[in-house]
């Protein structure tokens, strides 16, 4: 938890050197937001039904508690805001846009599982 909470604070101080955002950049990170929150709602349906689906991601393992669902997507968001903020913004776009493709492939591949989206 500290080796992340350097991280983040480290990312977030080198955010002045990155440039201002636009519009598009805000777009673009509620787009990601909102996919994300898709994906989360489905990782914490899967905690609750271990017996039916298992996690595929390594850090979570095969059956995480829905807490630690919770605490990896509020971690992993406010990662994503800070290194988003922190790149310049040809960078930034780009990251945004392949961490967008990459959740919409998550939550994709879930609804194909059968796996809700619920809360």
């Amino acid at each position: 938890m500290k080796n992340f909470l350097a991280a983040f604070l480290f990312l977030f101080s080198i955010t002045a050197t990155a440039d201002d955002w636009t519009r598009l950049d805000a777009e673009r990170e509620v787009v990601y937001l909102i996919v994300d929150a898709m994906d989360w709602a489905q990782t914490r349906n899967i905690a609750r039904n271990p017996d039916r689906w298992y996690e595929t991601n390594a850090i979570l393992g095969d059956h995480p508690s829905v807490d630690k669902v919770d605490a990896y997507f509020v971690g992993m968001a406010l990662a994503h805001c800070a290194i988003a903020a922190a790149l310049p913004a040809d960078y930034r776009a780009a990251f945004q846009y392949a961490t967008i493709g990459i959740e919409v492939g998550y939550v994709h591949r879930n609804l194909q599982l059968g796996i809700g989206i619920k809360f």
